[in-house]
C-alpha cells in the first residue's frame, strides 16, 4: 500500500456491504486475519483522532467474521484515503471561559 494512489473520500456515498452471497468467496484464513488487523488498526486510529473514518470503519467492522474480497477492497480504500490526507490533523485547545477542550481541524504544512 506504500505506492497506492490516494483518494479524497474514505468511502463512496451509497456503498452497501452485504453478508457473504452465494457467488462471493470468503477470504482464506490469512486474508481474514489481514482484514481483521486492518480494521483493528483503523478503529484505533479512528478513536479520538480520526473521526472522519467512523462511518467507513464501523461499516467494515460488521464483517470481521466472514469478509469477502469486496470487504477487503473497501478497507483498502480507507487506507488509500489515509494516504491522501496525511497533512490533516486535529488539535485540542482548552477554552478558558468554559474550561472545556475543543477540537480544531487544521491543515499541517509539509
Amino acid at each position: 500500500m506504500d505506492e497506492c494512489n490516494p483518494t479524497r473520500i474514505p468511502i463512496h456515498d451509497g456503498t452497501k456491504l452485504t453478508v457473504n452471497d452465494q457467488d462471493k468467496e470468503i477470504l482464506d484464513k490469512e486474508g481474514i486475519h489481514r482484514y481483521q488487523s486492518i480494521i483493528g488498526s483503523l478503529t484505533y486510529a479512528m478513536q479520538g483522532t480520526r473521526s472522519d473514518l467512523a462511518y467507513a470503519v464501523s461499516l467494515c467492522s460488521r464483517f470481521l467474521a466472514k469478509p469477502t474480497a469486496t470487504h477487503m477492497g473497501i478497507a483498502k480504500g480507507v487506507l488509500r484515503y489515509l494516504k491522501g490526507v496525511t497533512d490533516l490533523g486535529i488539535t485540542y485547545h482548552r477554552d478558558n471561559a468554559e474550561n472545556l477542550l475543543r477540537a480544531h481541524r487544521l491543515q499541517l504544512s509539509r
